[in-house]
């Protein structure tokens, strides 16, 4: 037969919903019946119910939840509201704080309103050391680096200066862990890329070197020792005079002059690099490019180098400062 036949169809349901509610007030009398008595009498009529009448999965809910154990039920919501206030990515100060609004102390126990207490302070009060970075947007930026888009190294920098200055590492979560993981990823990107045909990208591997300079301690933590080490190591090669040369050539501040004037005075070894920084005042002759104290300054430096040996060199350097010095800037093919 069919299985609506085997419905006994005597009972309506104002007869049904009175033996709910009968049922449900006597499972919230845990005075009078224990534990075990009414979970006898729910799973009795729950199992009749199947024959005479089936209940809704709604009324089957609101039959078992007075059989909750009260502790359980309490911690369970602890934790549910632990996890609203650490995800600070979905969910904003102001409603964690609305839902904080609402919690009773009586109700939760003290323990657990000291800890839900704690998660808030920590996630929610001490936003300065758990700086809010969306995943998303890391995401885009890595993507738009990928395709060299300017303005997205623009911003990554931007961020990652904001982060290194206000992040605390005693402070980590596992939200922090996977942009951990995106934010390294951007740097090894920008490291790899070759911007040598870009000459408007170049100033983003000077900029990321004095960055890691200001905030060592930040990187150290950031990044593995393999991932530091490479980037150092990778730092120190693509600073180098063909590197500089093109940065004051596409964009001449003192700040980059600086970085020029350093590597003459610490990093310049290799007898090819004399040959290019000499052609390249040659060049600021030719174009009048930087003033002639700057010119001056930089061809003394070169002239009094140690490790400069090539007299024809010396000669013209020698030539080149006495008509600066003469203030004479023009080009010495003309004499």
């Amino acid at each position: 037969s069919r299985k609506t036949e085997d419905i006994i169809p005597i009972i309506d349901n104002h007869v049904l919903f009175r033996l709910i509610s009968l049922i449900e007030m006597i499972c919230s009398d845990t005075n009078t019946f224990s534990t075990e008595q009414l979970k006898e009498l729910l799973d009795k009529f729950l199992h009749q119910s199947t024959i005479v009448r089936p209940l809704s999965n709604a009324d089957q809910q609101r039959l078992t939840s007075p059989l909750m154990n009260n502790d359980e039920l309490y911690d369970f919501l602890t934790q549910t509201i632990i996890n609203i206030f650490e995800n600070r990515q979905k969910y904003s100060n102001k409603k964690c704080q609305e839902l904080k609004n609402l919690l009773d102390k009586k109700i939760l126990g003290r323990k657990r309103y000291r800890l839900i207490n704690e998660v808030y302070e920590k996630f929610r009060l001490n936003k300065k050391n758990l700086p809010i970075i969306n995943r998303n947007i890391l995401n885009q930026l890595l993507n738009n680096i990928l395709l060299q888009d300017y303005q997205a190294h623009v911003e990554f920098f931007t961020l990652l200066e904001e982060i290194s200055q206000i992040i605390d590492f005693k402070e980590i979560t596992i939200e922090f862990e996977i942009n951990r993981c995106l934010l390294s990823t951007i740097i090894l990107v920008i490291i790899n890329t070759d911007y040598s045909n870009l000459p408007n990208f170049l100033c983003f591997h000077e900029r990321l070197k004095t960055l890691i300079e200001q905030q060592t301690n930040f990187f150290l933590l950031l990044l593995t020792k393999q991932q530091y080490k490479l980037i150092q190591s990778r730092l120190t090669s693509k600073s180098n005079i063909n590197e500089l040369i093109n940065i004051i050539k596409t964009n001449l501040n003192e700040e980059n002059f600086l970085n020029l004037i350093h590597f003459i005075q610490n990093d310049l070894n290799d007898k090819n690099d004399f040959e290019k920084i000499i052609h390249f005042i040659l060049y600021t002759f030719d174009n009048e490019f930087l003033s002639i104290e700057q010119t001056l300054q930089i061809s003394n430096f070169i002239f009094q180098h140690t490790k400069l040996n090539n007299k024809p060199y010396k000669n013209l350097l020698q030539f080149l400062i006495d008509l600066l010095q003469l203030h004479i800037h023009s080009s010495p093919k003309f004499f």
